[in-house]
C-alpha cells in the first residue's frame, strides 16, 4: 500500500529498560512489521517523574543497544538519550514529546503505551494535550487484556526479582 505522505511514521518508546527484556523487543517488532512504522525511538528515561529508582542511564543505554541488535544496520532503531537535553525536570512525556518536534521534525509521532499506563492516563501530565500532538498506540499485557493486540506479561519487575533469587 503506498504512502500517501512524507512523513516518517515513528514510534516513540520510552520507559526505565531497567532492564529491557524480550517484550520490549517484541513490541519493537510489532510496531515495525504489524503497525507499519518506519522507525522506533527507544527513549530511556533519564529520571523517573515519579521518582522511581533506576540504574544508571549509561548502563540503561547499553542494554537498549543490546535490545536493538536484530535491528543494528536497518536504520529502523534509535535510542535517544534526549531526555536528559530537556530543560526541566522532572520531564514528563509531553516535555520530551515537544522537544522531540522541536529536534527532529515534525513526524507523524505515535507514542506506544503499555494497557497499565493507558488505564493510569489520568495520572499523567496533560494526556490529552499529549494525545493531540501523538497518536497513542496501546499495547495489551497478557491473556486478560482488553486489547486486540497483546503480549506475554513480562516486566522487568519480574526479571529483576528472577535476577535476585538466583535464577538462572
Amino acid at each position: 500500500m503506498p504512502k500517501t505522505s512524507s512523513r516518517k511514521k515513528i514510534a516513540l518508546l520510552g520507559g526505565k529498560f531497567d532492564p529491557p527484556h524480550l517484550g520490549h523487543q517484541l513490541t519493537i517488532f510489532l510496531c515495525l512489521a504489524k503497525f507499519g512504522m518506519d522507525k522506533v525511538w527507544l527513549l530511556p528515561s533519564a529520571a523517573h517523574p515519579f521518582g522511581h529508582t533506576m540504574s544508571p542511564l549509561a548502563l540503561r543505554l547499553k542494554m537498549c543497544r543490546l535490545l536493538a541488535l536484530p535491528w543494528r544496520g536497518t536504520g529502523k532503531v534509535r535510542i535517544l538519550d534526549d531526555e536528559r537535553r530537556v530543560d526541566r525536570r522532572p520531564v514528563y512525556t509531553l516535555d520530551l514529546v515537544r522537544h522531540l518536534k522541536a529536534r527532529y521534525g515534525d513526524h507523524d509521532h505515535h507514542l506506544v503505551i503499555g494497557e497499565d499506563n493507558w488505564n493510569a492516563r489520568a495520572e499523567w501530565k496533560e494526556f490529552d494535550e499529549l494525545s493531540k500532538i501523538v497518536t497513542p498506540l496501546v499495547i495489551g499485557r497478557g491473556e486478560g487484556s482488553a486489547f486486540p493486540i497483546a503480549l506475554p506479561d513480562l516486566s522487568s519487575t519480574a526479571v529483576r526479582r528472577a535476577i535476585a533469587d538466583g535464577a538462572t
